[in-house]
């Protein structure tokens, strides 16, 4: 969980969506589409190579899109620290079938 310097980010012109989304596609990924196959669909998701995701240090060598600015901005200027929070697992089935899976 990022710790915003919420005057800093106020300032660059960086909003908690905006940083939530960067830090989304450098770990989890996002969803970018559907793959469709006669009555299948699978969601694509994008996120950075496994090179660029080893722990919560990589995250502030990240930049973050400032709308207001037009420009990026390191996430190491905006967020003072990343906490890691552990939690559940969870899976999701439909129908009695595996769905996705986040961890």
């Amino acid at each position: 969980m990022p710790i915003v310097d919420e005057e800093r980010a106020r300032l660059a012109g960086v909003g908690r969506d905006d940083i939530a989304q960067t830090i989304e596609f450098a770990t989890s990924g996002i969803r970018a589409g559907t793959f469709r196959e006669g009555d299948t669909q699978i969601p694509i998701f994008v996120r950075a190579p496994a090179f660029e995701r080893q722990g919560t240090a990589s995250l502030r060598d990240r930049t973050v899109f400032s709308p207001a600015g037009g420009v990026y901005v390191p996430l190491s200027q905006v967020v003072e620290r990343v906490e890691r929070r552990g939690g559940e697992a969870l899976i999701r089935r439909q129908a009695g079938r595996p769905g996705q899976r986040r961890c």
